[in-house]
Order: structure tokens, then C-alpha cells, then sequence
């Protein structure tokens, strides 16, 4: 799909990094697969280069090529492992474990478009069935269409549409297995099995299902439990 300009431009951009040949070729062959999948989603080939390049920061790419160099060294494992399969392992451990813990999740809904924060994590009074229930997640109040987005890179591993209860709804699945719930969408823009990373945008608000106006309803699930979403994330309200 990529043509040969493009290559050249991230083939390019790849060897700024002045990486080690077979991290290089890795590496290359990583990005080249991002861009391509951003614009079999409709991205613009600027758009998908720049995505692809912040999914593994400079410092990320020189942590891996040390880490290739010292396990390089090491005649023992050269001989019985193949370079690059050995350069893969590396990369993917060093990778999840860095990108866990980069920077903080982002917020689902960008604070230049959040009207308000309505209901927190903890027991209320249900808005619609008026008994007290303990409220799993938080409700970030905005317009319906609403652009919404991953608060952390993952595996989009559910999409469904109810006419009750979360309603359009979509979960990912992040690198520690720890899963963030989207619902009451008015629109779902990935499907499952895809691949996001942190700030793309996955759906619009709406206010589908169990739901008395446009709001998202936001969880994060940790080993099987609902856990408060603002010991991961952090909002604010523009004025």
C-alpha cells in the first residue's frame, strides 16, 4: 500500500535514530506496519507517519538498541537464537513495559469539549430507577457527536449495541490485561481485535441505552474489579 516515496520517508526518518542494522530493520518494518494500518482506517499519510513515530519514542528505540547489544554479546544465545527473533522478544518486552508506564492515561474527552463531570465512582441514588446503586465508573457530560478517545494504548476486544443498560458500548483491553469501558455511544468507530493507541479517537458521545441525555459513561476495570477511573486518569473542565 505504501508507495516508494514513502518508504523512503520513513525509511528516512528511521535512520536518524542511528540504531543498530537489525533494531533498524525491526524497527522499519514496525512503523511501516502502523502507517499502513492508520490509512486503511482513512488517515492521511502525514497523520499516520506522525501517529507512528509517538507509538516508540526516540528513547524508547536507543533502550531497545542497548538491549540488543548487551544480549548480543553473549555468544550463547547468538548461536541458538536468531537475530531478529531474538531482537522481537526484546522489543515487545521493552515495549509493553515502557509504554505502561510512559505517561499517564489521557481523559476520554478532551477538556476543550467537556461541558461537566456529572455523577463520580461510588453509591448514588439511580437518576432513572431511585434506588441507591453503586455507580462503576464516571460520567463525562458533552454534546452529542462528541469525539471520544482511547485513554491508553490496547486491543479494542468488545463492541455492541443494546437498546438497554450501557447501550453502544466498546471495551479495551491494555497491556496489563486492565480494561477501560466506553458507554451510551452514539457512534462506535473501531471494531474489535483493532489495534489503538493512547488519543485516538474510537467513537462519539450519545446517550444510548440506560441513559437520560448525551453523556459517556466511563469504567476501568482492574483483575476482574471496577476500580475509581480518576486513580488513572486526570480531567479538567475548561472555563
Amino acid at each position: 500500500m505504501l508507495n516508494a516515496n514513502q518508504l523512503s520517508a520513513i525509511k528516512k526518518r528511521t535512520l536518524k535514530l542511528k540504531l543498530h542494522k537489525k533494531v533498524a530493520e525491526e524497527l522499519l518494518d514496525h512503523y511501516a506496519t502502523c502507517i499502513e494500518q492508520s490509512m486503511i482506517q482513512g488517515m492521511t499519510f502525514s497523520d499516520a507517519f506522525d501517529n507512528a513515530f509517538n507509538t516508540l519514542t526516540a528513547e524508547e528505540s536507543q533502550h531497545i538498541n542497548k538491549q540488543y547489544y548487551q544480549i548480543n554479546t553473549i555468544a550463547m544465545l547468538k548461536k541458538l537464537t536468531p537475530p531478529a527473533v531474538l531482537l522481537s522478544c526484546i522489543a515487545f518486552m521493552v515495549f509493553s513495559n515502557v509504554k505502561s508506564q510512559e505517561k499517564p492515561w489521557e481523559s476520554p474527552i478532551k477538556a476543550s469539549d467537556l461541558t461537566q463531570m456529572a455523577s463520580g465512582y461510588g453509591y448514588r441514588t439511580h437518576p432513572i430507577y431511585k434506588t441507591k446503586k453503586l455507580h462503576k465508573g464516571v460520567d463525562f457530560i458533552a454534546p452529542s457527536g462528541t469525539p471520544i478517545n482511547a485513554v491508553f494504548g490496547g486491543t479494542v476486544t468488545k463492541v455492541e449495541k443494546s437498546e438497554k443498560g450501557y447501550g453502544v458500548h466498546m471495551e479495551i483491553t491494555h497491556n496489563d490485561s486492565t480494561v477501560s469501558r466506553y458507554a451510551h455511544l452514539q457512534d462506535i468507530i473501531v471494531t474489535e481485535n483493532e489495534q489503538v493507541v493512547i488519543g485516538q479517537q474510537i467513537g462519539t458521545v450519545g446517550s444510548t441505552g440506560t441513559s437520560t441525555a448525551p453523556h459517556l459513561h466511563f469504567e476501568i476495570i482492574k483483575n476482574g474489579e471496577h476500580v475509581n477511573p480518576t486513580d488513572f486518569i486526570s480531567y479538567t473542565v475548561e472555563q
